[in-house]
């Protein structure tokens, strides 16, 4: 979610399935199906501040159940054009500021985590100027600031058209390197016809992820594949891949509006604008090797994005 001043490799590809089979199957250990009338505190903590999540954006994430809430067995996130006050810290810490819009953040940390696996989410998301959704992953014990410790985009979408018959973009994003600014980010998009419209149609997003390794895809088509990465530590130390990669992330939901990639909603945006997760589902390689290798799914087609190597 969090971007740098650093250059994005970047390509574009569109989804065709070539998919060879997978030597071993995806158990699944963890699920969210969103039953129920309320937020599951046992696996999902709020992030209450306004501090734009380093981006510029322009909502305050409250904990407010206009702003997060379950319906119809869907998680939904709900961002509300109002004036809202809160820290201005990532933590809740810091002076107190107000900006136009609230939102909801909500994350797995200390509650589940993953190292190697495979993440999937169904959901359909919100469109417009300025609207910015996004499915994501931190890691749980960080050693270092931003970016050293890795973050896994597994889905991002900015300003999605709200005609139903125009294609969409869906973006799978790597961060890693130093620390901010010294950071940078690799990844690719990928386009959507306007059958899988994101914003009328639930689509499902996932990585798949082992040591080396982690690939993209949506609704079971693997368009993306990254291998190279690397971690500068503070002693100007660099170690290769499969550092940072290699340790428990976990998960991250949220709206954004505005920041500095998607720009700053206008008037033609339409408020509220809602993001709605039908499931999130984690999976780990029946093979229960270490590395997590063994159920790797591959499409001909697919894309591999050459990252940066320091």
């Amino acid at each position: 979610m969090k971007l740098s001043t650093s250059f994005l490799l970047l390509s574009s590809l569109v989804v065709s399935g070539n998919a060879i089979s997978k030597p071993g199957k995806w158990n699944l250990i963890w699920s969210e199906e969103f039953e129920g009338n309320s937020i599951n505190s046992n696996f999902w903590s709020h992030e209450v501040n306004c501090w734009g999540g380093g981006n510029n954006e322009s909502q305050c994430y409250t904990s407010n159940p206009a702003n997060s809430f379950i319906r119809d067995g869907r998680l939904h996130i709900v961002a509300l054009e109002e004036l809202t006050s809160g820290p201005d810290g990532p933590n809740g810490e810091g002076p107190i500021t107000t900006l136009p819009f609230s939102s909801a953040r909500l994350n797995t940390k200390d509650k589940f985590m993953l190292k190697y696996g495979k993440i999937c989410a169904r959901a359909k998301l919100p469109s417009g100027q300025g609207a910015w959704p996004a499915i994501w992953m931190l890691p749980n014990n960080p050693e270092y600031t931003w970016a050293v410790d890795g973050e896994i985009d597994i889905m991002e979408a900015v300003n999605l058209p709200k005609e139903h018959h125009k294609s969409s973009k869906i973006h799978g994003t790597l961060h890693y390197g130093g620390a901010w600014p010294l950071n940078v980010h690799s990844g690719t998009d990928v386009t959507l016809s306007p059958d899988k419209h994101p914003s009328y149609h639930f689509n499902t997003y996932c990585i798949e992820w082992e040591e080396g390794e982690i690939r993209w895809f949506v609704n079971d088509e693997h368009y993306a594949t990254q291998r190279q990465w690397y971690s500068e530590k503070p002693d100007g130390s660099v170690i290769q891949s499969p550092t940072p990669f290699n340790e428990e992330f976990f998960i991250i939901l949220n709206l954004a509006v505005g920041g500095n990639w998607p720009g700053s909603p206008d008037q033609s945006t339409q408020f509220p604008m809602t993001m709605e997760i039908d499931w999130i589902r984690a999976y780990k390689c029946s093979t229960g090797t270490p590395t997590g290798k063994g159920c790797n799914s591959v499409d001909s087609e697919s894309k591999l994005v050459s990252g940066y190597i320091d």
